[in-house]
């Protein structure tokens, strides 16, 4: 799930690494400054479901695994918006003018929630 910034304000990503068996959440401003927070490696392998949150309160970053707080970090620049300024994406890494780095399992139940009222269920 993805909102990659265009123009340089905001935006964020969660996605499953291959490499590290692991789940990142990131934030970005102007597609230079990146702040991460992961699970810790080899904590979601292939072959599972995992029930993935993540919570990103205009700072503070938390990602959660199965219900269970696994990471924290603070993002500390400031955005001047909460709003990613593109669009929403899921199972894919939405690029300004491509799509890439598809995601090959199953995603299911997705809900998408906003401190604004914004929300949907998929």
């Amino acid at each position: 799930m993805n909102a990659y910034p265009q123009s340089g304000i905001f935006g964020y990503a969660l996605r499953w690494q291959s490499n590290y068996s692991n789940f990142q959440f990131m934030t970005q401003k102007s597609g230079v400054n990146n702040v991460f927070v992961d699970t810790t490696d080899n904590s979601a392998p292939p072959g599972s479901w995992y029930y993935v949150t993540t919570v990103y309160d205009k700072k503070n970053m938390k990602i959660y695994l199965n219900a269970e707080l696994k990471g924290t970090n603070f993002f500390g620049y400031d955005t001047g918006s909460t709003s990613p300024d593109n669009n929403f994406a899921i199972g894919v890494r939405l690029l300004p003018s491509t799509l890439e780095q598809y995601f090959g399992g199953i995603i299911d139940d997705v809900i998408a929630l906003s401190a604004f009222g914004w929300s949907a269920i998929w």
